[in-house]
């Protein structure tokens, strides 16, 4: 039995009756067609623009995944040389939410270095892999904040 859409509803023909068509209801009006379709269009450069901006991102730090840690203190001081970020137990965790570390109270930071360690070990690459990876997050995110702003900006 032959089929055929005529003003967004699928017709096909009564057995009953070779001249006349009964209707039966589209599932997807063509209006929600559209409507889906128009989204998909804008939705698409947005989401090009902030691919192009993580890739920008990734691209400019990404020769720093070739270097060692920073030999000034910080980086070897604090991932070389703190025991609390070698194993993600209860009391090392604690330990790293309420202890200062070089005068310095950084929980996040070292929760970060924590996992890192775990996931890395003594190696850099992974460290600068994840600071990459954190500055595109965070450029992606900035841009989607100051254009979410600018558009609720009356004018």
């Amino acid at each position: 039995m032959r089929a055929f859409v005529v003003d967004g509803s699928v017709k096909t023909p009564s057995p009953r009756s070779a001249g006349r068509m009964s209707k039966k209801p589209n599932p997807r009006p063509p209006l929600l067609a559209c409507a889906s379709a128009s989204r998909g269009a804008r939705l698409g450069p947005r989401v090009v623009s902030l691919a192009l901006i993580a890739i920008a991102t990734v691209a400019t730090y990404w020769p720093t995944l070739r270097n060692s840690f920073l030999a000034i203190g910080f980086d070897d001081t604090i991932v070389l040389d703190t025991l609390a970020i070698r194993q993600l137990s209860w009391a090392n965790l604690r330990a790293l939410a309420t202890d200062f570390n070089q005068a310095h109270y950084v929980p996040l930071t070292m929760f970060s270095l924590a996992v890192d360690y775990y996931l890395w070990g003594p190696n850099p690459f992974g460290y600068h892999l994840t600071n990459v990876l954190l500055h595109a997050a965070t450029s992606v995110l900035a841009t989607l904040m100051s254009a979410t702003r600018s558009a609720s900006q009356p004018e």
